[in-house]
């Protein structure tokens, strides 16, 4: 995830399976303070929101992984889909509408390291 304005990343509503519990928690909110799991939360109460970035699962469905040939020469990659994006923005720049792309392409191809 790059723009992040804070070092707490809130995730709501979603499916929690964390081989621990009995059961997956439906519903529930996950805290990550500084890249580590600070809190999961079952539903029962709000998490705290305040100085966090927050996204909300509610209505994502997550694909299973496919391989994809579609490189030069041949070439196979590792895709995901994703439905229930609304907007995807890079560089500013909407790329995605729900699940549709615009045909915009910002940004530049990185060669290497300078």
């Amino acid at each position: 995830m790059g723009a992040m304005t804070t070092n707490r990343l809130v995730l709501t509503n979603a499916n929690v399976i964390d081989c621990v519990g009995e059961r997956p928690i439906v519903g529930g909110s996950v805290v990550i303070e500084r890249g580590q799991i600070a809190e999961v939360l079952d539903g029962s109460r709000p998490p705290d929101t305040r100085n966090a970035d927050v996204i909300d699962l509610e209505g994502m469905h997550l694909h299973l992984p496919a391989i994809v040939r579609d490189l030069p020469a041949g070439g196979k990659r590792l895709v995901q889909r994703v439905d229930g994006y609304r907007h995807t923005l890079v560089a500013g720049v909407e790329t995605y509408v729900d699940g549709e792309w615009t045909g915009a392409a910002p940004g530049r191809l990185v060669r290497g390291v300078a």
